[in-house]
């Protein structure tokens, strides 16, 4: 808790110093923040019982992050003044590193969308404004998607109604998946096969018809709990390669 406190202390150091404000705050007048869920909305807003330090308004919330990936913050209200208000911003930043510190504020005011990288950790999440005209709630969000390892496809080898697919192993990922179909847009004919082990690095597809061109791709996938549910993020597609069965 006391590093939690002292780095919510930094936060507001560094947006005094940053709004020529004078800090004010201690300790003792900081409180332990709400946890926050990832890819889940929350609705929060001014009010005059937020924490009030150095002429600012403070919502602080925590959340924590399973692995290096992607953040992306969307913001959105119903009062205009959200947007067009001076002196309104968003820090968030790393609980095991303070330097680690994000600052979004689009001519003082809080931006609708920003985005990230980001690394595993825990992390505080800041709203701060001065404008105690503000009416109405906002809701935000913070989506997350881990770095998944792209592969591709290696080989392909026909067979009487069939082919073998071989791709490059990538690290890190939970499995595979590998699409195919007679037209080279993905638009229709459609198949998907799913390998469940990232060590497998060949499929073999049958019952396919004879003396047609096929279009094969592959992409990588990882599966990761996330807000206490399982959910699987995928790579891009490789570059498609064709094969004549026989």
């Amino acid at each position: 808790m006391k590093k939690l406190i002292s780095v919510v202390l930094s936060v507001v150091m560094l947006f005094s110093v940053t709004s020529g404000m004078t800090l004010s705050a201690s300790a003792e007048e900081i409180q332990v923040p709400p946890e926050i869920s990832l890819n889940k909305s929350y609705t929060e807003g001014f009010s005059k019982d937020d924490s009030f330090e150095s002429n600012y308004y403070w919502d602080h919330f925590v959340f924590s992050v399973p692995e290096n990936g992607k953040f992306t913050l969307s913001v959105s209200a119903k009062d205009s003044a959200y947007y067009v208000s001076p002196k309104a911003m968003v820090v968030i930043t790393s609980l095991e590193n303070s330097d680690n510190m994000w600052m979004y504020d689009k001519n003082g005011t809080i931006p609708k969308k920003a985005s990230d990288s980001i690394e595993k950790g825990d992390y505080l999440l800041t709203f701060a404004y001065s404008d105690t005209s503000l009416k109405g709630d906002f809701t935000f969000k913070i989506e997350f998607a881990p770095n998944v390892k792209k592969t591709s496809l290696t080989k392909l080898i026909k067979g009487k109604k069939s082919f073998v697919a071989k791709w490059k192993k990538a690290s890190g990922v939970t499995g595979y998946e590998i699409q195919y179909s007679t037209d080279k847009k993905f638009k229709k004919n459609v198949k998907v096969k799913t390998v469940k082990k990232a060590k497998t690095t060949k499929l073999s597809v049958k019952k396919l018809k004879s003396g047609k061109k096929y279009y094969v791709r592959i992409r990588s996938y990882k599966t990761i709990k996330i807000s206490g549910k399982n959910k699987k993020y995928y790579s891009k597609w490789s570059a498609a390669k064709t094969v004549k069965v026989k």
